[in-house]
């Protein structure tokens, strides 16, 4: 949602405002997998003081943006902060997100490495095949969600799928192991100028992990070694692709002004970014 607090008369905005939004392209691309469906739902609210307009602020997969998840969105207030312009999200924004993410395979990653790097978190894996070429697979096994609260900002969970399979030199490989992790994410948004106007950004920072094993053709592995390990790969391979992706921006169709400051607040369920411009 963004909404627009204006001295002028607002009125006068109406019609050159209804004309541009209908004439939008409404899905706004992040990249070549995914997209934003800034269409609006229901009609721009004008009054004395301001004009609101409701972006619907659903992500889909741009190779099929018919597709949609089965996810309700939370109505939000027309205004969080006093700032002259409020872009607001909840957690419908990044619930869809979850589901584009999982939905557009946009996390599946391989990775060739040697057994070797596994031997102290999975003894049994290395015992099994010391010194071995192995492909880690990773994926999200279902949609991450998200929650938006007061207290601690926006927390994004993630499901991933972690597959150790074997290659063998004469092409053929075998699975050794399957495990699923359990990632909880920091995440934050952010409003930059460009260019070409202003353009919302994401990250995820600090996160938890745990992990559980799913399947194993190489006896029993133990857990408790294993998080720390996988902590790593979380830092190293999973982050900063999503970090990469997020950090890439949308612009957004909000006036293209300079701003002066970006006043982040959260509020249960949704987050508010007011900017004061130059």
């Amino acid at each position: 949602m963004f909404a627009h607090e204006h001295v002028q008369e607002v009125q006068s905005l109406v019609v050159d405002l209804n004309t541009s939004l209908q004439a939008m392209n409404t899905l706004l691309a992040l990249g070549d997998v995914l997209a934003l469906d800034v269409s609006y739902p229901q009609n721009p609210v004008f009054t004395s003081s301001y004009y609101s307009i409701p972006w619907l602020g659903e992500w889909v997969v741009a190779a099929d943006p018919t597709v949609r998840p089965n996810i309700t969105a939370v109505a939000m207030p027309d205004f969080a902060t006093n700032d002259t312009v409020n872009v607001m999200v909840n957690e419908f924004f990044f619930d869809t997100l979850g589901w584009a993410l999982w939905y557009g395979n946009v996390l599946s990653l391989e990775e060739e490495m040697s057994t070797d790097v596994w031997k102290l978190a999975i003894p049994p894996l290395y015992k099994a095949y010391p010194d071995q070429n192995m492909t880690l697979g990773i994926s999200l096994s279902q949609q991450a969600n998200a929650t938006i609260s007061a207290a601690n900002g926006i927390q994004l969970t993630m499901e991933f799928a972690l597959d150790y399979d074997i290659d063998f030199a004469n092409g053929t490989s075998t699975r050794a192991l399957s495990l699923g992790m359990t990632v909880d994410f920091d995440a934050e948004l952010a409003l930059n100028d460009t260019a070409d106007g202003i353009s919302l950004v994401g990250r995820v920072s600090t996160f938890t992990a745990k992990a559980s094993v799913l399947e194993s053709n190489i006896g029993r592995v133990s857990t408790t070694l294993l998080n720390t390990a996988l902590k790593t790969v979380i830092s190293t391979i999973i982050k900063p692709k999503i970090n990469s992706l997020l950090g890439a921006g949308i612009l957004l169709p909000i006036p293209n002004e300079r701003i002066a400051s970006v006043n982040v607040q959260y509020e249960d369920g949704y987050q508010a970014l007011g900017i004061t411009f130059v």
